[in-house]
C-alpha cells in the first residue's frame, strides 16, 4: 500500500504526536508499505528526507517554534500543505491517509477524499478534541467544533487517543504533575534521550528550583532529614506515575517499567510535552507549585 501521513509536527518538532507518526510510519514501511509524510518545514532542515521507502516532505510554514505552535501557523499549514498534497497524490497514488489531529491534517485528509476519494483515518491527540484541557483551548475548541464534526463524519475511522489521555490525565495545578515534568525534562529538552534522567533527589531539588523556593532549598541542602522527607514525596509521586502507565496497558505485561522506559512513554503518549515547560516561566503557576509543595516552618 501507498499511505500519505500528515501531521504539522515530525520529529524534531511538536512532542508525543510527531514521535508517534514517526513510529507507526517507521514500523509501516517495515512492513512493506511505501511511506510519505507531509509536515511543517522549521528552520534549516531539509525540505526532503529519504530513506528506502520512506518520504519526509517539509512543507513552507510561518512556523517560530520548534516544540509547539499557534493557530495562525495550524491556518497556513493547512493552505501550504493542501495545496502541495493536491499535486502529490496524483504522482503518489495513496490508498490512504492518516491524519493526525482532527486540525489542521484532517481538514487536508477531508479535501483530499473530496478531490480525489482518498480514504483517511484520524488520530485525535487530545488538545483537538472539544472538552479536553478547556483552561488551554476552550475558544480553540468553540470555533473548531463545527469543522471537526465533518472532518470525524467523513473519516473511514477516528482513533481516539483521549481515553488513554483522560485516564491518565495530569492536572498542572498538582504536585503529580511537577514530579513528572522534572523527571521528563531532561528529554524534553533533548528530544535524542541522551541526556541521562534525574533521580529522586535530583527531581525534588529541581522542584525547588523552578518554583523558586529558595528558603527550602537551602534548608534541602543543609539539613539531611527534610532532603529526605521530600525525595520521599517524589518517590511515592513517581510510584504513582508507574501505576498509572501500568493500569492504563501503556506498557506491555512483561515490559519493566524503569524510569527511562516510564519517561518515554509519558513523552510519546502526550502526558507531558515540550509546551508544558512554558509553565516554568509562569510566576502564577510556580507560586501555586510552592504554596502546595513546600514547608512554610
Amino acid at each position: 500500500m501507498h499511505i500519505l501521513i500528515i501531521n504539522s509536527e515530525y520529529p524534531p518538532i511538536g512532542g508525543g504526536a510527531g514521535n508517534a507518526s514517526a513510529h507507526i510510519a517507521d514500523q509501516l514501511e517495515k512492513m512493506g508499505h511505501v511511506i510519505a509524510i507531509v509536515t511543517s518545514r522549521f528552520g534549516q532542515f531539509p525540505h526532503k528526507e529519504q530513506k528506502d521507502n520512506l518520504t519526509v516532505y517539509r512543507i513552507p510554514s510561518l512556523r517560530r517554534r520548534q516544540d509547539r505552535s499557534n493557530p495562525l501557523e495550524q491556518i497556513v499549514f493547512i493552505l501550504f500543505a493542501s495545496l502541495w498534497t493536491l499535486s502529490l497524490v496524483p504522482h503518489f497514488k495513496p490508498n490512504a491517509t492518516l491524519a493526525f489531529f482532527g486540525v489542521p491534517s484532517g481538514a487536508i485528509a477531508l479535501l483530499l477524499k473530496k478531490v480525489y476519494k482518498t480514504p483517511y483515518v484520524i488520530s485525535l491527540r487530545g488538545g483537538d478534541v472539544p472538552g479536553f484541557r478547556p483552561y488551554d483551548f476552550h475558544f480553540y475548541h468553540k470555533v473548531i467544533a463545527p469543522f471537526l464534526r465533518i472532518i470525524w463524519k467523513n473519516a473511514a475511522a477516528v482513533i481516539a487517543l483521549l481515553f488513554a489521555l483522560y485516564l491518565i490525565f495530569l492536572d498542572p495545578k498538582t504536585k503529580l504533575f511537577l514530579v513528572a515534568l522534572m523527571w521528563c525534562r531532561p528529554w524534553l529538552l533533548d528530544p535524542s534521550a541522551a541526556s541521562p534522567l534525574p533521580r529522586t533527589p535530583e527531581i525534588a531539588r529541581a522542584a525547588l528550583e523552578v518554583t523558586g523556593a529558595h528558603r527550602e532549598l537551602e534548608r534541602f541542602e543543609s539539613d539531611p532529614e527534610f532532603r529526605d522527607r521530600l525525595s520521599a514525596r517524589v518517590a511515592e509521586h513517581i510510584k504513582v506515575l508507574r501505576r498509572k502507565i501500568a493500569e492504563r496497558g501503556l506498557a506491555g505485561p512483561e515490559v519493566r517499567l524503569s524510569d527511562e522506559v516510564a519517561v518515554r512513554i509519558l513523552i510519546e503518549h502526550g502526558i507531558v510535552g515540550a509546551g508544558d515547560l512554558r509553565l516554568l516561566a509562569d510566576p502564577a503557576w510556580c507560586s501555586r507549585q510552592e504554596d502546595l509543595w513546600w514547608d512554610r516552618d
